[in-house]
């Protein structure tokens, strides 16, 4: 189940794979959190989700939580090991290569509930595969690279950097290199096809259907930086997670490549000079639009740095990791035992961040964030036991994430947060009208909430069970 940092994020995910279970309708996702009719959302392309639930459905013993974590951690593990392949790298290397390029933030997301990660991995496939275009013009490897970034782009809208630059590697040949038109064209065209498809999903359809339900659980709009207060704000924030992005060896690294280039003065692969070098470019500078059209979502959510900033760095290490290893002067022994001695200090210290990063209360440079959910550990079971049906429709109050406490208990209803429950009755009143809930839960250090913010839920209810960390109340008047 989802545990530390953006707990509330990952709750929303997985709640779409466990409702996608019993309703297997990929246009039609839904939560456990029913402030829209029937729980349904607009959600980024739930592609993971979908196929942890038709796994699911067609093996039952399965448990879906456990598959939604492989599906993300292979496809990570198969894009960053491939996109790694790619470059001309001693094989005696390729391991550390491979550990120095996951940063904390990766450790820590690639077995998660968050779509990036999996979005990360078809990125670096696409990548990949546009570094064997390079090399060798052939039209199925600039298919392939298409495809995974289209792919990518769906997953996480943040991937359509690339998905751009990556389609102008395509359209440059077609329209400025006679000899490789007929080969780029069959990327173009997929690229056209697949542009079409993301702008309709992400754009139209995803759009529209948070409009149309007035579903607030994803966001679905931009927020753009108005004033250059707000970048500022913007950067600060962002340096708050400067660790977690990347562990302080891999800031090294990239030192130690970029020193090393300059100084033994090795000359970058050819490449570098033309496309490679103009994809580069061109994906930073949309990284940094993308972060100003999102504002401070960026800052405060620090997943955002996977499928932005984040390739831009590994592309760059492997780059100049390749040139050094070409040289003929290298000694590749001292080499290798460099590249190990980092990869095994950054290997802790990511391991270390990542398992700090689960706890409830994780501190980072100037910040505290809370997630708890250890209080709901056995929750269904405790439910079950106090006769609450599965079916039963429940409120739980004076809790933020509106899916969280709902699928650790699994059971639907509505989460209503501490200013929800400062609120007139009416507020109340009108969810109970239109989901009838048959009982609610409320955390035992809340209780005294009830008498001073909303007393008629006292009088038209009783107690049927508490624990040590929860109570439920049943509606008299169901």
């Amino acid at each position: 189940m989802p545990e530390g940092v953006h707990s509330w994020a990952q709750s929303d995910r997985l709640s779409i794979a466990l409702n996608f279970v019993d309703n297997y309708s990929f246009l039609e996702p839904r939560t456990h959190s029913l402030m829209s009719n029937k729980g349904e959302v607009g959600v980024e392309f739930p592609l993971v989700q979908y196929l942890a639930a038709g796994l699911k459905r067609t093996i039952p013993t399965l448990g879906i939580s456990s598959l939604y974590r492989w599906i993300t951690g292979l496809f990570l593990a198969f894009g960053l090991a491939w996109f790694v392949a790619s470059f001309r790298l001693h094989r005696s290397i390729l391991l550390p290569v491979y550990i120095l390029c996951l940063s904390p933030l990766a450790f820590f997301y690639q077995f998660n509930f968050l779509p990036d990660a999996a979005a990360l991995g078809l990125l670096l496939t696409s990548l990949g595969f546009l570094n064997k275009y390079i090399t060798a013009h052939t039209w199925m490897r600039g298919l392939l690279s298409v495809l995974f970034a289209g792919l990518a782009t769906l997953v996480k809208t943040s991937c359509g950097i690339y998905f751009i630059s990556i389609t102008s590697v395509f359209f440059i040949d077609l329209i400025f290199f006679s000899g490789r038109r007929i080969r780029s064209l069959v990327p173009v065209i997929a690229a056209i096809g697949l542009g079409s498809l993301i702008y309709w999903y992400d754009l139209v359809h995803f759009f529209e259907r948070n409009e149309q339900l007035w579903s607030v659980v994803f966001l679905s709009k931009p927020l753009p930086v108005k004033s250059w207060e707000e970048v500022v704000a913007i950067w600060k924030n962002t340096r708050t997670w400067r660790l977690d992005y990347l562990s302080f060896v891999q800031y090294t690294l990239g030192a130690i490549v970029l020193t090393t280039i300059v100084i033994r003065r090795i000359k970058l692969p050819s490449i570098l000079r033309n496309h490679t070098f103009r994809t580069l470019i061109a994906s930073a500078i949309g990284a940094i639009i993308y972060a100003l059209l999102i504002g401070m979502q960026f800052s405060n959510h620090d997943y955002y740095f996977l499928c932005t900033f984040y390739p831009i760095f590994i592309w760059g290490v492997l780059y100049g990791l390749s040139a050094i290893s070409s040289a003929s002067e290298l000694n590749i022994e001292v080499f290798k035992t460099v590249l190990y001695t980092l990869a095994i200090i950054h290997l802790a210290v990511s391991l270390n961040i990542a398992h700090d990063r689960r706890s409830e209360h994780y501190s980072v440079r100037d910040r505290v964030i809370l997630n708890e959910t250890t209080w709901l550990q056995g929750s269904a079971e405790f439910l079950k036991a106090s006769g609450v049906p599965k079916e039963a429709e429940i409120f739980v109050l004076c809790e933020f994430a509106p899916n969280t406490s709902l699928i650790y208990m699994d059971r639907k209803g509505k989460v209503f947060n501490h200013e929800e429950m400062s609120r007139s009755r009416s507020h109340i009143d009108y969810w109970q009208e239109r989901i009838r809930p048959d009982y609610f839960v409320i955390r035992n250090k809340w209780l005294d909430h009830i008498p001073e913010k909303q007393p008629h839920l006292e009088e038209a209810s009783e107690l049927v069970a508490a624990n040590n960390e929860f109570s439920i109340f049943k509606f008299n008047s169901r």
